[in-house]
């Protein structure tokens, strides 16, 4: 530590440019609690400088120019460690990485962070025995960080599933963005990039795609040109695409190979090749949308340039992806490889000016909430302190706990969400993150999210577009950055010792991947007590005690059972009922907390309770589930018009077996909670009156729904 007491935190990667994610982290570090400096292989950027020693942040260089330097390398890394009694090192990139896990066994005082900032390339490189080679080194690597920081879900879980990385050793943090960086040229800025390009003179102004990186194979340039080829074969008189250039952003290895490949298919004059940019913020922006058909990523700093600018985005399916884009919602992502998908999707923004301004504002509103400095590095802040064993400083300064995301998907829940955000905030352990799903409310529900969030960086609203729960669930736990997710409704409200009690119950067993809660009706309504012991099952007991459920109303999940399971349904209904199917059949263990109880509003009223079981009901006939109800109640009415045929044809007193058996149906309805309520409550006549009217509502809800699904096949 210094001498104000404050955390020494030192950054060490080959080169640091203004702007780019590390030199944001070391800038903007609570400068109360750390204090930075940087380390690299040399002094100048190869974009903008961070001018480090100007800002008062200590820069130290090490001579690298030979791969035979790496030993002297480590030895001078070790000495500024020691030194400047650095605390904590966080290298970057795969040799920072290497140099820097030597480097701390010397200094000996110094925690390690590794920044693991690509994914598969590794495992991609030719030669068993130089691709054994550099995976040994590491995992070497690995063993020695004390935490290790990956951009994406889809790295994290490479480390963990493959290379055999501790999960409680992998944190998730996103690069941290500076919204200064991104403010869009001037009118007359890009006036003067459209005359050096030539935009503005051709005959008829296209539709300028930009793509922009490194031009080697991984980048997947030539599936961007074989689209292209696709377009360019259309129908020569169709106004269907208008005409269409494409601006190739940098440098590289395959330059001429590519150059070559665009003259092959015949859409050389399709193409500008601007070769390396110092500028490539105004190009993006000079674009109308932007095209990443790269093949590998770790997090494209691209993606997140062009969505901050608002321009539509087509982006290969790579890691980081889908962690900030959702399909079709804020971006359209597409399979590597695939050059015929990429042409879809170009046709589609081309064709749709509309279409690239939603998206457009859509993904600049994301990054804007989930990726500005202020949202992230709280995360690196919680890294540093872990990395040193202060984990647990961490959550009573912050009030958050170790790594739950609460997922909650609403759809006009304007009354609801005013009690939910209190019940969230009333939490004794609350989650280190929560994510509102909105899934196409109409009631202003959107907003009134964004408006009860903005004051807590750690929720964030979602905008799903029109979206099922299940889909919306989905989508929140893409978007969450933990491998605990919890999950309720926008019509529960938890328990204060909600969240603690699943996660006393995830934690107790380290095999444990589901932890079941609890729920309980609020009947206060005057019809409510009458229809919730039809709809609501009862109580059953656990190896843990007595439980409602299970339900998504109440559960913890690790989102490697969520991913294992195959996800949650695309449903309104019984989404929940098959992902539990789903989690079974996949080998999850199952926990259970009955101290983890949210309450459930009852319908409060018949014609609430009849909308509503019609809904589910035909829902559940869409997904396949009628043996689960529907055939049971066609059962009990058949078995009724049998024995008034008989009557009528035989004997008339046999009519009496029909009340009889409904009665029967509606004491057995009553008797599965008598456990809950007890006897007395259960043989109430008055319930007993009440619970058969509503389930004879329940019953035409039933028959309504099933209807509703037959005629709209």
């Amino acid at each position: 530590m210094d001498r104000d007491g404050r955390i020494r935190v030192f950054h060490f990667a080959d080169t640091i440019n203004r702007f780019d994610f590390i030199d944001n982290v070391v800038r903007h570090l609570d400068c109360d609690v750390f204090s930075t400096g940087v380390v690299t292989f040399g002094r100048e950027a190869n974009i903008a400088s961070p001018r480090f020693t100007e800002s008062g942040i200590p820069q130290f260089v090490l001579d690298v120019s030979r791969k035979t330097d790496l030993a002297r390398a480590v030895r001078e890394l070790a000495t500024v460690l020691r030194r400047e009694q650095v605390d904590v090192l966080h290298t970057h990139h795969y040799f920072p990485g290497a140099i820097g896990a030597a480097a701390v066994q010397l200094a000996g005082t110094t925690r390690l962070v590794i920044g693991r900032h690509y994914s598969e390339e590794i495992h991609l490189l030719p030669g068993i025995i130089r691709r054994t080679f550099f995976l040994q080194i590491e995992s070497a690597i690995n063993r020695l960080a004390d935490r290790i920081v990956v951009p994406s879900a889809m790295i994290r879980d490479m480390l963990i599933d493959r290379q055999g990385v501790p999960a409680d050793k992998v944190d998730l943090v996103p690069y941290a963005f500076d919204p200064v960086k991104y403010r869009l040229p001037s009118v007359g800025r890009i006036a003067c990039l459209s005359r050096e390009l030539g935009i503005d003179r051709q005959e008829q102004i296209p539709v300028l795609i930009g793509t922009v990186g490194r031009l080697n194979s991984g980048k997947g340039h030539r599936y961007l040109f074989e689209a292209l080829r696709k377009l360019h074969d259309r129908d020569p008189h169709s106004d269907r695409v208008p005409r269409l250039h494409c601006l190739v952003v940098g440098d590289g290895p395959d330059r001429a190979q590519l150059q070559s490949l665009s003259k092959s298919l015949g859409i050389a004059d399709l193409i500008t090749f601007t070769g390396w940019r110092t500028d490539a913020i105004d190009l993006i922006a000079l674009c109308d949308m932007v095209v990443q058909p790269t093949l590998y990523e770790a997090f494209s700093q691209t993606m997140i340039e062009a969505m901050w600018l608002g321009k539509p985005l087509v982006m290969t399916r790579v890691s980081g992806a889908p962690d900030i884009i959702t399909d079709n919602l804020n971006g359209i992502l597409v399979p590597p490889k695939d050059s015929l998908s990429l042409a879809s999707a170009i046709e589609q923004l081309a064709v749709d000016k509309d279409l690239r301004v939603t998206l457009g504002t859509r993904a600049r509103s994301t990054v804007q909430e989930r990726l500005s400095i202020d949202a992230i590095l709280p995360s690196y802040e919680r890294v540093y302190l872990k990395s040193l064993g202060l984990a647990a400083r961490v959550r009573r300064d912050s009030d958050s706990v170790a790594p739950v995301s609460l997922v909650i998907p609403v759809r006009n829940e304007t009354r609801a969400l005013p009690g939910l955000f209190t019940a969230i905030r009333s939490q004794t352990l609350h989650p280190d993150e929560v994510i509102i799903v909105d899934g196409g409310s109409t009631d202003g529900t959107y907003q009134h999210a964004v408006d009860l969030a903005s004051s807590d960086s750690r929720y964030r609203v979602v905008d799903a577009g029109p979206a099922s729960p299940g889909r919306g669930r989905n989508i929140g736990i893409e978007h969450a950055r933990n491998p605990w997710i919890a999950m309720t409704d926008a019509g529960c409200i938890p328990r204060p010792r909600w969240l603690e009690a699943l996660r006393t119950a995830a934690t107790a067993n380290p095999k444990i991947t589901v932890v079941a809660g609890s729920y309980e009706p609020i009947a206060s309504g005057v019809w409510a007590s009458y229809i919730w012991p039809l709809i609501a099952p009862p109580t059953h007991n656990t190896p843990n005690g007595w439980i409602r459920g299970p339900s998504v109303a109440s559960m913890l999940v690790s989102r490697s059972a969520w991913r294992a399971a195959g996800r949650f349904p695309d449903l309104r209904a019984a989404e929940d009922l098959l992902f539990f199917e789903r989690l079974t059949a996949s080998g999850a263990n199952w926990s259970f907390a009955p101290e983890a109880v949210v309450e459930w509003e009852a319908p409060q009223s018949l014609l609430a309770h009849f909308r509503r079981t019609r809904l589910y009901s035909r829902i559940n006939v869409e997904a396949g589930l009628q043996g689960r109800w529907h055939y049971g109640v066609v059962r009990q009415y058949a078995f009724g018009l049998m024995m008034g045929s008989v009557a009528l044809l035989v004997d008339g007193w046999i009519i009496w077996l029909i009340p009889i058996a409904f009665v029967a149906r509606v004491v057995k309805a009553l008797a599965r909670h008598r456990r809950d309520m007890g006897l007395i409550w259960t043989l109430d006549p008055r319930r007993l009156f009440g619970t058969a009217l509503a389930l004879l509502v329940t019953d035409a809800g039933t028959f309504a729904g099933w209807i509703d699904h037959l005629r709209s096949n």
